[in-house]
């Protein structure tokens, strides 16, 4: 297995779905009516290919079924049907992606709680079908509709985005209009009245882009790129420093701007501008293209190593830099350039890392099949291997590698390398900042002391030389190396004191270092700090400038060969 790389994701309420740059469809997560489109109502803890041999566009996920529009713009669904939100009404579940009747072609698709709309290509005219009861497929009635109805009023739409029961919509111009329940002032037109046809949101505004939420909406103000959000506040997802509902848009509490938005169960999300100064906050130089979260925060949905609500944005730990963003039920996702991330809730592993274990971190996510090694620089010999490791349970689970690493003949600087094509210098620094900084010897070679500072959000510190100069990296290796490492992974077997060298990880969340013992297994230890205090470890295998390896946070290490 390996890590493939998804452009966008579409987020359910308990599944997750991805699209490759080749229009491959996965999706992983809650499958018991058929939402992850591979035949079967198993969940998975790791993505699947959605069934069918489409290639698709565009993938849109709802509360328990997913659409996606194929690159001719034809719309196929998949999941459940109780409502007719497939576009098809033959039966009331599907486990294979089936084709949504009427003949349209779509250029944007969306898809609620038990509902799904479309923008038709060349009219941009909007469509729905589903269920009705609150108006949300517009067509100024409150009849479900198991085949595609025309929106009521003439709009014509650029982007739609769907809510539990209401949708939304902006106009070539930018302007909004939403449709549907409105219990909470979800629709923004400064009342509480269900609308079943279109209705333009209160206050003049126009917008770059717009996303509903379960009973909130939130949408990035064109020219000024600041959030506002309207509807339902309870856990502050309106991100206005306050748990007032408010049926009109409310400027979100921040002095940030944002490229695009994610609005979810009960909380909302956002993207950084890029072209933006990056902050600065200590030694940590905050990314231009962070994500920042806010509202319903018990999960660890908001990323911020917290499970505390907050009633305006926080940035998301580890300081990656995100292209995409996207928020469901109780789980966020968020692409990188290199990689995808989940965190929050994981109840059927729509985090996608293989576990049920909820994150209030970034977790990597989508290992799927085997990928090759990329070919490395001539003073190193990269490898892809499946390396073995020791749980609790009483056989070895197989950890499969994608990326290999390659290091320079001078222990000065470390040149990494990945099959996307990166290509990383780590250069020493003239000054260790790092008090108390964790020493182990001969990692590289005898006249090298390696200080293993830890982790931050960025990714490990580490910090060398004999004489007090430092080498330090905060590159977010993950991106660049990834392997499936069982959770709550632990061995209790006796160990020795290191007398030359150890290549120690921490699996960051857990506070768990991991070591190559000489049985080629992986073996954990609790932490750095109990380890040096009272652990031993014996039989481990030296780490020689041919043999090292670099490897992500919270990822394991290859076994030396």
């Amino acid at each position: 297995m390996s890590n493939v790389a998804f452009d966008t994701i579409a987020l359910g309420s308990a599944h997750t779905c991805g699209l490759t740059s080749t229009g491959i469809a996965y999706c992983w997560g809650s499958n018991v009516v058929g939402q992850l489109g591979d035949g079967s109502t198993d969940n998975h803890q790791l993505p699947v290919a959605v069934s069918g041999g489409h290639t698709f566009s565009m993938i849109a996920a709802g509360f328990a079924h997913t659409c996606g529009l194929t690159t001719a713009g034809a719309a196929y669904c998949w999941g459940f049907n109780m409502f007719g939100q497939l576009g098809d009404s033959s039966a009331p579940i599907h486990l294979l992606p089936v084709a949504v009747s009427g003949g349209l072609t779509f250029s944007t698709i969306a898809a609620g709680a038990g509902h799904t709309c479309g923008v038709a290509s060349g009219t941009f005219a909007a469509w729905c079908w589903g269920y009705n009861a609150n108006g949300q497929l517009g067509d100024n009635s409150t009849t479900d509709h198991h085949v595609p109805v025309a929106v009521s009023g003439g709009h014509t739409f650029s982007t739609i985005s769907a809510g539990y029961e209401h949708m939304c919509g902006l106009t070539s111009a930018g302007a909004a209009y939403c449709w549907g329940s409105n219990g909470n002032g979800q629709l923004g037109d400064n009342s509480t009245t269900r609308r079943s046809v279109p209705t333009v949101v209160s206050g003049s505004l126009t917008f770059s882009s717009i996303s509903a939420g379960s009973y909130h909406t939130c949408g990035v103000e064109a020219d000024t790129f600041v959030a506002w959000c309207w509807g339902t506040n309870d856990y502050g997802q309106l991100g206005d420093g306050s748990t007032d509902a408010k049926s009109v848009p409310t400027l979100v509490d921040t002095n940030l701007t944002f490229s695009t938005m994610a609005a979810g169960e009960a909380h909302t999300c956002a993207i950084q501008q890029a072209n933006v100064v990056p902050a600065s906050v200590g030694r940590r130089s905050v990314s231009a293209s962070a994500a920042y979260c806010w509202g319903y925060n018990e999960l660890g949905q908001l990323g911020n190593a917290t499970n505390a609500d907050s009633l305006t944005p926080v940035q998301v730990a580890r300081n990656l830099s995100y292209t995409v963003i996207g928020a469901g039920g109780g789980h966020t996702c968020g692409i990188t350039a290199a990689a995808t991330y989940c965190w929050g809730y994981n109840s059927d592993g729509q985090l996608g890392d293989g576990t049920t274990s909820n994150l209030n971190t970034p977790i990597l996510s989508s290992m799927v099949d085997d990928a090759p090694a990329s070919s490395g620089s001539s003073s190193s010999a990269p490898e892809a291997t499946a390396v073995p490791t020791r749980t609790a349970v009483p056989t070895a689970t197989p950890v499969p590698l994608r990326y290999t690493w390659t290091r320079d003949v001078d222990p000065a600087s470390i040149t990494v390398t990945s099959n996307r094509g990166y290509s990383r210098i780590i250069a020493r620094a003239t000054l260790d900042p790092v008090s108390g900084a964790r020493s182990f010897k001969e990692w590289v070679r005898n006249s090298v002391t390696f200080d293993v500072y830890g982790v931050d959000e960025n990714g490990l510190l580490v910090w060398a030389d004999p004489s007090d100069t430092a080498i330090m990296s905060q590159i977010d290796w993950r991106q660049l190396v990834t392997m499936d490492m069982p959770a709550g992974a632990v061995d209790a077997i006796p160990v020795a004191t290191p007398a030359d060298g150890r290549l120690l990880w921490d699996d960051k969340g857990t506070g768990t270092i991991y070591v190559v013992g000489s049985d080629r297994f992986l073996h954990a230890i609790p932490d750095l700090r109990t380890f040096q205090a009272s652990y031993t470890w014996a039989n481990v295998i030296p780490i020689t400038p041919a043999q090292l390896r670099l490897m992500p946070v919270g990822a394991p290490i290859p076994a030396v060969r």
